[in-house]
């Protein structure tokens, strides 16, 4: 019988400021050596990555405060107690004589009414993945290609609105595209060729490979013949390395097309512009696409057993438009524009179609106004936050208006007995020079509505082609997380306290997120005496926050003492 060891601390007495700087520690190092082409020191950080505390720490952080951490896979384990987290650091220790246990099959809708298989890990497996994530990931970011922006750091569809915007401008003049469809993607790309080219421990990723799935509702079993599981944390960085060295391979094909002398230039205006295994090409002309462009993909593909789907795969005009990433392109014309046109990106259909229904289902008369400005606000918000650097001026404004009419609705079939002024004053307010804005109240507060029609256009800054883990490049991108979560569309009071703040996290000194779950921290308890007043509030990550308040470590509540975030 073996002893089990004792665990010697909390876990709210981790010190992640010094976690996160040990792991970036490792992270350059490991960019810097895969730059030289030392691929035996690249073994070698990888594997002290993977075997250090603060590794393991980072990954049992981030899979238990992600989106899916109450989410099981087949063994019904989570990790939802400090416990049981620092138990799972250690576990993440011992991965010898490793078995990876199947995922579990679920299924989420698609747009057009299909589904999308998604294998979900057990938690140990899922922080086993995000672990070698850390460790690969540096990798990925030197081999990764100039227009890939999914999933890698410091880059977004935002960068892909932004460099396609540029590409169909006029004065580029690429006038055709190819959007390409790769049929069954993640299902599909051979074990061989992942195996051979992943430069990981080999015995783990053929775990992660081979260990099948298995259908949550017939209990059937799906052997690991091909592909890699949608839904575990590794699987967008495989699937980006997977198809990187595609925009060179591209460029080759079309390399004895470019003309270049005293008297004349010219060139195809072929570019590879990527969002995961989602990407678009453009070109000058269709011929160059159809012949060249096209089989030179499928050439690309072959090696790593997928293929495109003909259906989907099209060559379309750049007058005619086309949607990508959620983002309408077009080229329109204009008679006062360079050379008669210009370029224009627009939320698609879909997605307003998409919203406008949210919003319906939200306004319900079984819903106090509180409730409904509660439940609106997020979607609202994040709308806007998507398209706020397109052309999305007239479309915020309609949706703006979509919103009064149906508060306004749901305003008097709530109370048929009552006259216009009367739901005016029981539901609307005035703020500044704005008029009939919803309001409600919430946990004895005052809400209101988003006003979307109001969220001014803020043009998108393109991500420049710099590795995020190495030391040069890291005060551009310390300017360029500031930069981008002041960007965001936060409420009021987070705005004002964010601001003061420089948009930092004071307990793990991280820039926040608009995707981060962040809470108000009173530095005086109101249970002491304190208040809401903003001298006495920050904003902080929600993790960080319960750390704040859990914590023990003598030298952790000295800093946040020192820091001015903790009233002791």
């Amino acid at each position: 019988m073996s002893i089990p060891y004792i665990i010697p601390f909390n876990w709210h007495d981790i010190d992640w400021a010094n976690v996160q700087s040990k792991v970036c520690y490792y992270q350059n190092n490991l960019a810097v050596a895969e730059l030289k082409g030392d691929s035996g020191l690249v073994t070698k950080l990888q594997r002290n990555l993977v075997n250090s505390f603060a590794g393991r720490a980072l990954a049992v952080r981030a899979i238990t405060t992600n989106k899916g951490k109450n989410t099981p896979g087949i063994n019904g384990e989570i990790w939802d107690t400090s416990i049981k987290k620092l138990d799972a650091i250690h576990r993440l220790g011992r991965v010898s004589n490793y078995s990876c246990s199947p995922v579990k099959r679920v299924y989420i809708p698609k747009s057009g009414g299909k589904l999308r298989p998604l294998g979900i890990p057990n938690m140990y497996d899922r922080g086993l993945q995000y672990l070698w994530k850390l460790a690969l990931d540096p990798i990925a970011e030197c081999r990764a290609d100039r227009h890939s922006y999914g999933f890698r750091k410091g880059r977004s569809t935002q960068d892909v609105h932004t460099i396609l915007h540029l590409l169909l401008s006029p004065k580029s003049r690429c006038d055709w595209v190819l959007e390409a469809d790769i049929r069954g993607f993640f299902d599909n790309i051979n074990h061989d060729w992942i195996i051979q080219n992943i430069p990981m421990d080999k015995n783990i990723l053929r775990e992660w490979l081979k260990a099948g799935a298995l259908e949550t509702t017939t209990q059937e079993f799906h052997k690991g013949i091909a592909g890699v599981p949608q839904g575990g944390p590794i699987s967008p960085l495989i699937a980006n390395m997977t198809l990187d060295g595609l925009e060179v391979w591209v460029a080759n094909s079309v390399k004895h097309l470019y003309k270049k002398s005293k008297e004349t230039s010219w060139s195809p205006k072929v570019n590879v512009v990527r969002y995961a295994d989602d990407f678009v090409v453009t070109a000058a002309t269709k011929r160059i696409l159809e012949d060249i462009v096209k089989p030179s993909i499928q050439d690309f593909l072959a090696s790593r057993g997928l293929v495109l789907n003909q259906e989907k795969t099209c060559i379309t005009s750049v007058k005619k438009g086309f949607d990508f990433v959620g983002f309408n392109f077009r080229v329109y014309p204009d008679k006062s524009g360079p050379k008669g046109a210009k370029s224009i990106v627009k939320p698609t259909k879909e997605g307003k179609r998409r919203l406008r229904s949210k919003i319906r289902n939200a306004v319900k008369t079984n819903k106090s106004s509180g409730e409904i400005i509660v439940e609106l606000n997020p979607i609202l918000r994040g709308w806007a936050n998507y398209y706020k650097a397109t052309s999305a001026k007239k479309v915020f404004t309609s949706i703006g208006k979509y919103v009064w009419d149906k508060t306004w609705t749901w305003a008097k079939r709530k109370h048929r007995q009552l006259n216009f002024r009367d739901l005016a004053k029981l539901y609307y307010t005035r703020r500044k020079k704005r008029k009939w804005i919803f309001k409600g109240e919430w946990m004895d507060k005052e809400l209101t509505i988003f006003l979307i029609d109001s969220v001014a256009i803020r043009r998108h800054s393109l991500a420049r082609n710099y590795n995020p883990y190495l030391l040069d490049n890291e005060d551009y991108f310390i300017e360029r997380n500031k930069r981008l979560s002041s960007s965001n569309l936060w409420n009021e009071r987070h705005s004002k306290l964010l601001r003061r703040d420089k948009y930092k996290c004071k307990v793990c000194n991280e820039y926040i997120c608009g995707e981060d779950k962040v809470e108000i921290h009173h530095i005086k308890p109101k249970s002491l005496g304190g208040d809401d007043a903003i001298s006495n509030n920050v904003v902080l990550h929600a993790e960080c926050h319960k750390q704040l308040t859990h914590t023990k470590s003598r030298s952790l509540l000295a800093r946040f003492e020192r820091g001015k975030i903790l009233n002791i």
